[in-house]
């Protein structure tokens, strides 16, 4: 797969808008103080990729944005392994 090429199409205080060549387009969050190499990077992982979508997944269905609940912590033995 050869790396995927992009336009900077805008720059505002957003971020810089790309566009890659199979037309999608991303806002990337630059910082004043990143170098060329940092920013191909950036755009290198906003770029499109193929994926497949979970099964229960369907177009036109609406869910509700939340936020992941935090894991359980595993409680540690009351048993100190004493006498």
């Amino acid at each position: 797969m050869s790396a995927p090429i992009y336009t900077v199409e805008k720059i505002t205080s957003e971020g810089v808008q790309v566009r890659y060549e199979n037309d999608s387009w991303a806002i990337l969050p630059v910082t004043e103080k990143m170098e060329a190499v940092d920013v191909d990077d950036l755009a290198f992982q906003y770029a499109p990729k193929e994926f497949t979508a979970p099964s229960f997944l369907t177009v036109g269905m609406q869910r509700e944005a939340v936020k992941r609940p935090e894991p359980e912590a595993e409680s540690e033995s009351e048993d100190d392994g004493g006498d």
